[in-house]
């Protein structure tokens, strides 16, 4: 107990003075309003910028983002018609913790992805939604749409797509 909390502190001092390092490339990743078409932003994204701000947000699960080297994450949600889709982009301190947060994570039931990111995988198992999430440089990336029908799938790839083109793009 003694250590886990340390280690929070340590985590979260850390978070506060790397957070300087973070750059606004994380912002240009996500879609544009006329990017996917029939999805519109559900309100204003939602920007953790520090150890207090991400811990407001995800709550408990703050420590183990903060333990795997985030520096930053931004949430925003879409829309289109009833169904809404979350797009969490966390950067990471460098490529190496993004990629140990990816494996950290297991995600049941996925599936890998080979065409998008440097790593991804999928699901559909979960209780009435779909969940994608990859790894691309020092990002780590989990889209979650609600539903399971082949056209939301098409949805959630066009998003990752979009993701990992912006990112491509940015000065990692």
């Amino acid at each position: 107990m003694k250590n886990s909390i340390y280690t929070l502190l340590l985590a979260a001092f850390v978070f506060t003075h790397v957070i300087v390092m973070a750059d606004d490339s994380i912002i240009d990743a996500f879609p544009k309003d006329s990017e996917v078409t029939g999805w519109l932003p559900d309100g204003e994204a939602y920007i953790a910028n520090d150890a207090t701000s991400l811990m407001q947000y995800i709550n408990g699960a703050a420590p183990f983002y903060l333990e795997r080297g985030t520096i930053k994450a931004v949430f925003k949600d879409y829309a289109r018609d009833d169904t809404f889709l979350s797009l969490e982009i966390y950067q990471q301190k460098d490529e190496k913790a993004a990629k140990k947060l990816y494996s950290d994570i297991s995600l049941n039931g996925s599936k890998p992805l080979n065409h998008i990111g440097e790593k991804a995988r999928f699901t559909d198992k979960l209780i009435g939604s779909t969940v994608l999430e990859m790894q691309k440089g020092h990002y780590f990336i989990r889209i979650t749409i609600d539903g399971k029908t082949s056209e939301l799938y098409d949805a959630l790839m066009a998003f990752a797509k979009i993701v990992v083109g912006h990112l491509s793009t940015t000065n990692e």
